[in-house]
């Protein structure tokens, strides 16, 4: 549906994947393989590591194909 949605209508996130811990590395890999031009966040892990990668998102830049990211997934 997600990969539908921007293709066909120019929809390109960003998404929010949340999961059960034991299926994240999952998610990211079935993103990886179905959906290549997806880029794809990982968010887990301490707070300094999650406040790390917050730094490189800009508001501005969320909707598009050329997004730093597309797909959020977490737990």
């Amino acid at each position: 549906m997600i990969a539908h949605l921007a293709e066909r209508h120019n929809v390109w996130g960003p998404f929010l994947i949340v999961s059960p811990a034991s299926t994240l590395h999952n998610w990211q890999q079935e993103f990886e393989k179905f959906t290549p031009d997806f880029k794809v966040i990982p968010y887990w892990g301490s707070s300094s590591e999650r406040k790390t990668l917050r730094k490189f998102w800009s508001g501005r830049k969320l909707h598009g194909k050329d997004s730093p990211f597309h797909v959020l997934i977490t737990r």
